[in-house]
Formats: C-alpha cells, structure tokens, sequence
C-alpha cells in the first residue's frame, strides 16, 4: 500500500464525515425553506377564490401569517414571497443558510487540501502548493495571521512533504479552516434573534349578527304571536341576537323548540364563560349560526321532501336537524334500507310507532367512527323486544314496556337523550345505543333532581360512567361507585361492578375497568364488535 492511500485510508474517521457536512446542511436549509413555503402556499389556497376564507377573522390570520413568514425570512434567509405580500421586519439575526456555508466551507477547506496533500505523500514529492481558501478576516479574528486586506483569497501554503509532515500539514489547515469557522460562528451567535409576533388579543368587539350571514329560507311567514314569542324569547336570553331566533321561527320552529335549541347551546358553550363575556356571545353567535346553516341545508334539500314521502313530519325532520347529528341524506339512507330488509316493519309489528322508529332512524344509525346508514342497533332493539314477547322479560330481565320507557320516556329516555342537542347528554346516549343489547338503564337519579348522584348507564351486572373526550378520570371514583350503599347496594351480597368510559384518555391507565372506545367496551360485557354484526 503507498504511503499516500495509507495516509487516505487512516483520515477516513475525519475526512468522511466532513463529505456529509456540506450535503447534510444544504438539505436542513432547504427542508425549511420548503415548510414555509408549503405552509404560505396553504394559507394562501384557503383564502382565494370566490369561496375562500374571508372577513376579519381572515383578514388577523392573514396579518399573523405575514409576521410568521418574515420571520422565518430573516432566520432561514429569503424563503417565499409569491401570493402574500411580506413585509420584512423584525431585528434580523443568523440565518440558517449563513451558518450552513461557514460550516460547508470549513469543511471544502479541508477537503479541497487533501488530494494534493495526499498526492504529494505518495509521489514523494519535497514541496507542494496547497490552496486553501479561507475567510481571512475571519480567520484573524479566530487567531490565524491575516493575509494584508483581509479579503477573501487564497492562502498559498508550501510545504515540505514527508509522513509526518503531512499530518502536521492536514492539521494545520484544520485549525485554519476550524478557527474561520468558530469565528464566524461566533459572531452569528451574539447577533440577537428576530423578534417573535405579539400574542394576538383577545376581540374586543361583539360579532354582528350580518357578519356571519346565514341564508336560511323563510318557510313560514310569522305572525303577531309569533313575533310576541320571538321578543319574550330574545328578552328572556339577552345575549342570543334575536335575528337568529326570528329565523328559527321563519324555519317552521315553535317557541319551546326554539327555546330547547337556545339552552342546549348555552350549556355546550358553557366552557367559554371564563374567557370574557366578548368571546363568550361570540361562541354563541357562531355555534348558532353553524346551526341555522345545517338546518338551512337540509331544508332546502331534495331529502327533505323524500323524508316526508316516507311518512316523516315536519316537526320530526325539524328535530333531527336541530340534534345536528346526522344529515338527511344519511337519515334516508338509512330509512330506505330500514325497509327494504323488513326490519321496519318488524319494530312496527312490536308496537312501536312510525314516529318511534323515525326517531331511532335519525338518531341511532351513525356509529362512533362515523359510518352512517348502520341498522345493527334497532335489530338488537328488535331482538330484545322479540325476546320480551315471547317470554315475558327480554335476556336483561325487562318487559316491552320497560324497554319502550328505557328508549323513549320523555326525561329519561335514550332517544330523547340523543334530541337534546346537548353535546354531553348526547354523548352519553351514544355510548347508551352502542351497547344497546346489555342497556337496562340510562340516567338514573338518586334523591331529588339527582342530588345524591346519577349513573349514566346500567346494565344488570355493570354500573358505567361516560366521560366526555379528554376529561381527567379520577383514580378513586371506580372504588367510590362500586362501594356506595345508595347508588350500588348489595343485592344478594353482590355490587355491581363500575366500568368509566374514557374516550381518548391519554393518562396512564390505572384500572382495567377503564376503556378508551366502544370496542373495548363492548369486549369487556361481552357483546360482539360492532363492525362484525
């Protein structure tokens, strides 16, 4: 082996990955540049167009959008400016891309100094020019002797090869290359940081009710009751614009639908309370108007007067849409294929009303993944009814009647439940209907108004609590529940066992009786996944 390959081979720890710093770099700047580039790219998409986002709320997105973009300017250089103007502030600072090419050229430095030293080695030669170049003021201020002026130019070393003169060589060009890079460095490191935006402010102003601007369809011309109604109702709930309840009316809604409509909104809008009175109404007036555009859609829809050739009333197409859980096309998805396998008929030859089976229709056939037109809960509905017929109580112990109250009682009952428009009573009806075959109560209070307490569903074996997505779940209340005289005595000196589903619980699970999804649920009481019925 020649003394140069020799010499290669045993600078291979340092010269390889050298080889990498500059490609290594130059992909970290670019990958960036690409983010925001990307991300200013989506922005802009969202608001062009003649259906882009667009009104004041656009218009301070757009505006921090802009701050960010500048910013990541001048960190990562001149990144993007295509379709949003950019104004370039902020107090400048190192860039990414400067720090990629003082460190590639530290790096070129060295590499561009080994071959002919290298070369030299192996031919044995006695001198050798070796140019080296380097950012001479910079490398005087990391303590390499400046070259006159200071600019950037070559700095011709001759030297006398032999082994050990190589090496001494090599390393002198490393600390050269080194010390101009540190320097650099350095001085990038003392220049400050562009500053970051402010945090945005909270409104300050109240949301008018013509800036969100639902289209509703005025369906019925109000009269001199009606607008009596609509002034008590706008006096008795201040802070809900009265425009929006005038146009429930103009929708066919009565005055204690209406009213239903406004208190299930201010409990779903409850948590806004503490975050000022400004964001609060404005909360308000958004979760209403996004109501009103759903109810809107769905009148004015094709569905709607099918819904109606199936034998759906107004006032029940009107109470589907104000629960805002399914769409008509689902609804009549749903009712059609109800039909078609004979299951409507079925729940019919049971005792249940067209109106019931409606209700179950437009309620109970969205599973929790979000798959519509799903009918395995009224066939497990029609199963226990089937069974109660036959034998006088279903396999839970439960006549017809106690399974007609269980779904339908108007405090109580599961599809009411699922009507509320409330998100948490909606919630807990959903996790009721999905584990409908083992249901044998839903709501239950204990002392006056529930003042004791209230188990959300129960079964004859289990006692489960349904908590809303994310909640923190208490370590004792399994133990709590399951050791309470009233809410879970003895019976023949047994309790019921305490379930708590926990929808995207993220802490650490500290109980087997805790289940993050209806499959796991459905497993542990000894139900069939869902997707296999």
């Amino acid at each position: 082996m020649s003394s140069g390959n020799w010499l290669d081979s045993r600078l291979s720890f340092l010269l390889d990955p050298l080889k990498e710093i500059q490609s290594t770099l130059l992909v970290l700047d670019t990958t960036h540049q690409d983010a925001v580039k990307d991300f200013q790219k989506t922005f802009s998409a969202l608001t062009s167009g003649p259906k882009g986002f667009q009104g004041e709320g656009a218009t301070a997105m757009m505006d921090l959008v802009n701050k960010y973009v500048a910013i990541e300017n001048s960190v990562s250089g001149n990144v993007y400016n295509n379709s949003i103007s950019i104004p370039h502030t902020g107090s400048g600072g190192p860039t990414i891309s400067t720090i990629g090419s003082a460190s590639a050229a530290m790096a070129v430095a060295v590499l561009d100094a080994t071959p002919p030293v290298v070369a030299a080695a192996a031919a044995e030669s006695t001198e050798v020019e070796v140019e080296v170049g380097l950012l001479v003021a910079d490398a005087a201020q990391g303590g390499v002797d400046p070259i006159t002026d200071g600019a950037s130019i070559g700095l011709g070393i001759k030297i006398g090869i032999a082994m050990l003169g190589v090496v001494m060589t090599l390393i002198g060009i490393i600390l050269a290359s080194y010390l101009s890079w540190k320097s650099q460095l350095d001085i990038l490191a003392s220049t400050p940081l562009p500053s970051l935006p402010q945090k945005p402010e909270a409104p300050t102003t109240q949301i008018a009710h013509d800036q969100l601007n639902p289209t509703v369809p005025i369906l019925h011309a109000l009269t001199q009751t009606d607008q009596n109604d609509i002034d008590d109702l706008a006096k008795k709930y201040s802070n809900i614009d009265a425009e929006y309840i005038k146009e429930l009316f103009e929708m066919g809604y009565s005055k204690d639908e209406v009213e239903k409509i406004i208190k299930a909104l201010l409990k779903n809008k409850s948590s806004y309370k503490g975050k000022g009175a400004d964001n609060y109404n404005n909360a308000l007036k958004f979760g209403l108007a996004a109501l009103l555009k759903h109810i809107a859609d769905g009148m004015t829809s094709e569905e709607y007067q099918k819904l109606k050739d199936e034998n759906y009333t107004d006032e029940q197409i009107r109470a589907i849409l104000a629960a805002n859980d399914q769409t008509l096309p689902e609804v009549l998805d749903a009712t059609l294929k109800a039909k078609a396998s004979g299951l409507y008929q079925q729940l019919q030859d049971q005792g249940l009303s067209e109106s019931e089976i409606n209700s179950m229709l437009g309620t109970m056939t969205k599973d929790e993944e979000g798959h519509s037109g799903q009918l395995n809960r009224l066939e497990a509905v029609l199963e226990r009814l089937e069974a109660a017929d036959k034998n006088g109580t279903d396999q839970n112990g439960m006549t017809k009647q106690q399974i007609h109250d269980l779904l339908f009682d108007k405090d109580h009952g599961i599809i009411s439940a699922l009507f509320s428009g409330e998100d948490s009573v909606k919630h807990e009806g959903k996790v009721a209907t999905s584990i409908i075959e083992k249901v044998t109560g839903f709501e239950v209070k204990f002392g006056p108004g529930g003042s004791i307490g209230e188990i959300d569903i129960e079964t004859s074996d289990y006692i489960i609590e349904v908590k809303k997505a994310g909640a923190n779940v208490r370590a004792d209340q399994i133990k709590e529940l399951e050791a309470n005289d009233i809410m879970n005595p003895e019976i023949n000196g047994k309790r019921k066992k305490v379930f708590i589903y926990a929808p995207g619980f993220k802490g650490k699970q500290y109980d087997p009786d805790l289940f993050r999804s209806i499959r796991e649920l459905r497993e542990a009481l000894g139900l069939m996944d869902l997707s296999l019925m």
